[in-house]
């Protein structure tokens, strides 16, 4: 089997929403700069266009050139998951340290009424192996156990789950 490359996936919408405020921001400056009296608002939505403007390059950015969350090989798994966001430094955890492989869904409420469907996959780590402290957790005190996203990669849930097992070899 050859390496796998799993990057992070981000949706269209977030592009519109921001399209939508840059378009507003531009319509609420040029309305404002016609009266030299309203300097102050004039600056306030400048500064809104120019974040928003912001904004959008850094999520073009990330739809064109994403994070890759984990990278797979017969060896190892290499989760770049660190303290809840994605960056260069890359933990590896040789398969043989893995004892189980769990996916796990739970619902998170946010507010009175937002629930977040959270899809998680649990590495539990063989006896003596503890995960290193920066490293995701899931919220859970746990040193032996790790959590991978599964729920925003190119691959998600009993797919990413069955994809691991494959390599780990446990289904063959």
């Amino acid at each position: 089997m050859e390496k796998l490359y799993i990057k992070f996936h981000r949706g269209w919408s977030v592009f519109i929403i921001v399209l939508c405020g840059i378009i507003t921001g531009i319509a609420a400056t040029m309305s404002v700069a016609a009266w030299p009296e309203k300097k102050a608002l004039f600056l306030f939505c400048s500064l809104f266009t120019l974040l928003m403007i912001v904004g959008f390059g850094r999520g073009v950015k990330m739809f064109f050139w994403p994070p890759v969350m984990l990278v797979v090989d017969q060896e190892k798994i290499v989760t770049f998951l660190c303290q809840n966001k994605y960056g260069n430094k890359g933990y590896a955890i040789p398969w043989s340290d893995i004892k189980n492989l769990e996916l796990i869904e739970r619902t998170a409420v946010g507010g009175a009424s937002d629930r977040v469907k959270i899809v998680t996959i649990a590495l539990t780590l063989n006896g003596e192996v503890t995960a290193p402290q920066d490293i995701s957790k899931g919220g859970s005190d746990d040193p032996q156990t790790v959590h991978l996203d599964a729920s925003s990669g190119s691959l998600r849930g009993n797919k990413l789950l069955e994809t691991l097992q494959r390599y780990k070899g446990e289904l063959l």
